[in-house]
């Protein structure tokens, strides 16, 4: 497990006061967009044994608008979890271009232990 000791992201910093909407397992193991997400975290259809108390919560924002409105969204996805008495959180990100047909898919930006 990589720790990265520079902040996760700019929502890195302001995570708890950001509004953020949690994300469903049942979402995170039928989307696509997710299966890097889910095959970490998940085994078939169980969590993992070394993620104890897993929670997925989302923050979108968007950026770049112009008249016709945002040019892109920007999602963070904060995975959160315990184990061996530590808790963990990791940021996946990812962007969403209206006028491009290029797939973003989410990266880690690391993993930081808050505990």
């Amino acid at each position: 497990m990589q720790l990265n000791s520079h902040p996760i992201s700019m929502h890195y910093l302001n995570y708890s006061e950001n509004k953020s909407v949690i994300v469903e397992f049942s979402e995170i193991l039928s989307e696509k967009e997710y299966s890097d997400i889910k095959n970490k975290y998940f085994n078939g259809f169980k969590v993992k044994k070394e993620y104890k108390n897993l929670k997925f919560e989302m923050i979108i924002e968007y950026d770049g608008v112009s008249s016709d409105g945002p040019e892109s969204y920007l999602y963070d996805l904060f995975v959160t979890w315990n184990n061996n008495g530590k808790s963990y959180l990791e940021n996946w990100h990812k962007e969403h271009w209206y006028n491009s047909n290029k797939h973003e898919d989410f990266v880690s930006n690391g993993i930081r232990i808050l505990t």
